[in-house]
């Protein structure tokens, strides 16, 4: 390993912080992130400043340049991708402080761009209604696969990572086990090209159980059989994908994104990504009367305030009922 000193450049100490405190301890899937962040953002622009020369408006003109004031131009970053930047520049100048290679955490000064409220699409009763018709009428099989997404909330790449066995069956309940997620990332070990992705799901929440019944169980039992004619009975049990084209590979959540599509264009509901389903999902069960806690555990996530905050538009809604409720008193 190169000698570490004050003089280094920043992309030597970059290299250094990947390998030893990055790489041992974090998935796959965030250190192509960390990759990614450092090849096209960090080294190009200012990998070559010494650590000494770093401080507080090289960093700010550094993050101001990757934003290019709020627009999306050439290289220019969202809000979200430029925050995920600096919680990783963060870290890595932190263990350069710990090591006595810079006096202050710079970063921790720059100031960042408020994050934009975006609108998240939510399917209508109606649209929800014509999807559902649109995927029980459908011969095609990974109509179960968005099916799922929509009356369980969870993400694409858990789905696509689904086994048979995370299927669990007794005689009085059907358990639906979130053990693992899968996405295609960049190869890391060649630098070329991309590799499909296994891994635990993004966060200790994000592992759970989820209770399925009529009709999730009918049209599971309906795919299975159709998985039994295309593919035989030994690929419908066990660690096999649930979602597969070819026995033993599974399908990836850009396939399924694409079938998607066509299931929006039959059902005629205007554009929108799978994420929409899981917005559709939490949205209904809060209409419905379901508390912000056990929803928060069905969607797996790591607190019940990221919920409250993903889903405020439910929450004024559920406290203009209530205030009605209460009004009717006096």
């Amino acid at each position: 390993m190169k000698e570490i000193n004050k003089n280094m450049d920043l992309k030597e100490w970059l290299k250094i912080w990947y390998e030893t405190y990055a790489k041992p301890f974090v998935k796959k899937s965030t250190l192509a992130s960390y990759e990614c962040y450092i090849r096209l953002h960090i080294n190009p622009y200012i990998g070559d400043l010494k650590l000494n020369d770093l401080n507080a408006i090289v960093l700010q003109n550094f993050f101001n340049q990757q934003y290019e004031n709020g627009s999306y131009k050439g290289d220019g970053l969202s809000p979200k991708t430029l925050s995920n930047l600096r919680m990783m520049l963060h870290e890595s100048i932190g263990e350069a402080v710990k090591n006595q290679l810079i006096d202050c955490n710079y970063v921790e000064y720059v100031k960042m761009p408020k994050q934009q409220k975006v609108e998240r699409r939510v399917l209508t009763t109606s649209e929800q209604s014509r999807l559902l018709a649109t995927l029980k009428a459908s011969d095609d099989p990974f109509a179960f696969g968005i099916f799922l997404c929509l009356v369980t909330g969870i993400r694409v790449g858990e789905l696509c990572g689904l086994f048979w066995s995370d299927f669990k069956i007794s005689q009085s309940s059907v358990i639906l086990k979130i053990n693992r997620t899968l996405n295609r990332i960049p190869n890391l070990e060649t630098g070329k090209g991309t590799i499909i992705n296994i891994s635990e799901p993004k966060s200790l929440t994000s592992k759970r159980e989820i209770p399925i019944q009529e009709p999730i169980t009918e049209f599971l039992n309906d795919y299975r059989n159709q998985q039994n004619v295309i593919l035989g009975k030994h690929c419908t049990q066990g660690d096999q994908f649930v979602f597969c084209r070819i026995a033993g590979k599974p399908v990836e959540p850009k396939f399924i994104q694409t079938r998607f599509k066509k299931f929006l264009k039959d059902a005629d509901i205007a554009d929108a990504n799978l994420h929409t389903l899981r917005h559709t999902f939490a949205t209904r069960a809060l209409e419905c009367g379901i508390d912000y806690k056990t929803l928060s555990v069905l969607l797996g996530h790591s607190d019940v305030t990221t919920t409250m905050n993903l889903y405020q538009h439910v929450l004024i809604e559920q406290k203009k009922n209530a205030m009605q409720k209460i009004l009717k008193q006096f």
